[in-house]
């Protein structure tokens, strides 16, 4: 499994992510279209990880032990909500800066 870009003008594809043996899900791209956001279990947890559009490496952006996933970007970019288990008990909503 991939996460693709294309240009809008049309083009070939580019691969931003590849997942080998991993799934990927939630995927978010901010407001500004400079970074994607998406859940994967590449570190054995669910949690959240962050990739720029124009190139670069997958970086952890939201990390537990527990499940964080379903990240959705403020209107503004500027921060980040989430559901995470890493309260303990039941998932709740947590929101954190986007930068």
């Amino acid at each position: 499994m991939s996460v693709d870009a294309m240009a809008t003008e049309g083009g070939a594809p580019r691969t931003l992510v590849a997942f080998d043996g991993y799934a990927a899900q939630d995927l978010v791209l901010s407001p500004d279209g400079r970074t994607l956001l998406l859940t994967s279990n590449r570190s054995a947890d669910w949690d959240i990880w962050s990739v720029p559009v124009a190139g670069g490496d997958l970086t952890p952006f939201a990390t537990s032990p527990t499940f964080d996933g379903e990240p959705q970007w403020s209107p503004d970019g500027s921060q980040v909500s989430f559901t995470s288990g890493r309260s303990g008990g039941t998932a709740d909503i947590w929101v954190m800066p986007a930068g």
